[in-house]
């Protein structure tokens, strides 16, 4: 993900909602270096998660089918 694209308001959004320590009025690039280093330290483990997506679409099926509601 390249953070340079986004502009600064959206930069001060991921800043604000992920409660990052840089202060409230960074320079674009110093929003970008922490939005960027933040990004990084979060993986994701791809199996887990298939595996969670696949788990959630089969009980949600489920609920359906057993007259639940279909949004959920």
């Amino acid at each position: 993900l390249d953070f340079n694209t986004l502009n600064i308001q959206v930069l001060r959004k991921y800043r604000q909602a992920f409660k990052l320590t840089v202060k409230a009025r960074s320079s674009k690039d110093e929003l970008v270096m922490a939005a960027s280093h933040h990004y990084a330290e979060h993986t994701v483990d791809e199996v887990d998660t298939i595996a969670r997506f696949l788990y959630t679409v089969h009980s949600n099926k489920e609920k359906c089918a057993a007259g639940g509601d279909p949004r959920l």
